[in-house]
């Protein structure tokens, strides 16, 4: 199957005509990973693969509450992959996955 994967930060095609698997976005830089079948699964996928700790729910919800502030700030975002069929969902993180997720929910940043 083939996807094509557009990074929601910068507009950077980071998958096209191949299946996306986590990596990093060639554009800005930002950690990607996710895949799920919908947000939170996506962002517990993400949370997972990069070691972070965090509620996927509530972080997915605050994915849809809130825009990503201006590059260098730690930034979240998610979007899905176009396909045939049922799309996937990814979460992209600039700034470090734990202190953009940090910055998103408004919890302590990493030490």
């Amino acid at each position: 199957m083939s996807a094509t994967l557009v990074c929601p930060l910068d507009g950077t095609v980071v998958a096209d005509a191949a299946e996306p698997a986590p990596g990093t976005c060639p554009g800005c830089g930002a950690v990607f990973a996710g895949g799920g079948t919908s947000p939170p699964e996506a962002v517990a996928r993400a949370l997972a693969d990069w070691g972070v700790e965090g509620d996927a729910d509530v972080v997915a919800r605050r994915l849809f509450e809130t825009d990503p502030g201006d590059p260098p700030a730690p930034a979240l975002a998610i979007t899905s992959d176009r396909r045939d069929g049922f799309y996937l969902w990814w979460v992209f993180a600039r700034g470090g996955p734990a202190a953009a997720v940090a910055h998103l929910t408004g919890a302590a940043p990493p030490a």
